[in-house]
């Protein structure tokens, strides 16, 4: 867990530019649920009121999640989607972005490429 976490610091901080106090949703099914949690505890112990949402896998690419996660999504400061399937193209993540939000979506990844690719300066 700990390169996970090493990953997750550096994406929350180098690339969403994640401060304290701001309103962070991580949003994963259960196949990212320990990607998940590496990056709901370092939003955590950057200050962040930060949000662990779990919620079913989707059938395809694109579904869009429930209506309370898109609720979530559309009142956070940064998203973090570390999902099986991805939610890059659908409304929840555009209305999110429209408000202001910033972040990732991280369809199909893995914990391999998460220690290998997210450490790099």
């Amino acid at each position: 867990m700990k390169d996970l976490k090493q990953a997750a610091h550096v994406a929350l901080t180098e690339c969403m530019d994640v401060k304290k106090g701001e309103n962070v949703v991580v949003l994963i099914d259960e196949p990212q649920r320990r990607i998940g949690l590496a990056f709901w505890e370092t939003a955590r112990e950057l200050g962040a009121d930060a949000v662990f949402c779990e919620m079913l896998p989707r059938a395809t690419n694109g579904e869009e999640p429930p209506k309370a996660v898109a609720g979530l999504l559309a009142a956070c400061d940064v998203f973090v989607i570390p999902t099986s399937k991805s939610l890059s193209h659908t409304d929840a993540r555009r209305q999110a972005c429209a408000n202001g939000a910033r972040g990732a979506t991280l369809p199909g990844i893995t914990e391999e490429a998460m220690k290998r690719t997210l450490k790099a300066d």
